[in-house]
């Protein structure tokens, strides 16, 4: 099986990295500056507004995971405006196992769960802006793990992990047919809070969205992701 490499940040500004456009909504890839500052500002508004941090005059929000090649921020569109941002975090051999903020808190309970170098997806730094709720919110954030499905299926990892508070649980599980695998509550700092971490597998998470009305994946659609995301097959 050939390897995908992640090829980083293009030169210049170039085109819009579009993986799809539905029922008014846009969904991008960020691979230039402009689309990260955005994405980086709606996570901001959304985690001030939830109390989750603090403000800060940049109005942005970001961490040493970002740049790394590891890492894909997605961000939806609505209107011709940045209504919803999600994170992908692929640990793998394909990067040398470079791990990811779950890991850091949870090997443990990954390993237990999945077993040991076993590859994953983690899903983070979820926000949608605080201007943009309702039911059109939840098909932008169904869009967003569409963009997970995509990435897992590319890199060829079957599971889909996240932490998150206590109150959310119940949502992920409704959502997206996620299950808690952690034993104990891990605080973690940046937030002032603890977490749970839960787990599904990517055949479940889009077994629920289609449900929810998305429509399956096709191999053009990976083609597409391939391109956008800058992953090349090595």
């Amino acid at each position: 099986m050939k390897t995908p490499v992640n090829q980083g940040l293009p030169t210049g500004r170039g085109p819009k990295q579009i993986v799809l456009s539905s029922n008014g909504f846009t969904v991008e890839v960020c691979r230039h500056q402009e689309s990260f500052y955005n994405a980086f500002h709606l996570r901001y508004q959304a985690y001030l507004q939830a109390g989750s941090i603090p403000p800060n005059p940049q109005e942005l929000l970001s961490d040493d995971f970002d740049p790394s090649p590891h890492t894909w921020t997605h961000l939806v569109w609505h209107e011709g405006q940045p209504v919803a941002t999600i994170r992908s975090c692929i640990y793998s051999d394909v990067y040398e196992w470079q791990t990811t903020e779950a890991r850091s808190y949870f090997a443990e309970d990954i390993e237990r769960s999945l077993g040991t170098n076993v590859g994953f997806l983690e899903s983070n730094r979820f926000a949608v802006s605080p201007h943009f709720q309702g039911r059109k919110s939840m098909f932008a954030q169904l869009l967003l793990f569409q963009m997970h499905a995509l990435n897992s299926a590319l890199h060829g990892v079957s599971h889909i992990l996240t932490s998150v508070r206590d109150h959310h649980v119940p949502f992920y599980r409704r959502f997206l047919g996620m299950e808690e695998i952690s034993t104990t509550r891990q605080f973690i700092p940046w937030v002032d809070a603890e977490v749970a971490l839960m787990a599904t597998t990517r055949d479940r998470c889009f077994e629920v969205a289609i449900q929810k009305g998305m429509p399956d994946y096709s191999d053009e659609d990976l083609r597409r992701y391939m391109y956008c995301a800058g992953i090349a097959l090595a």
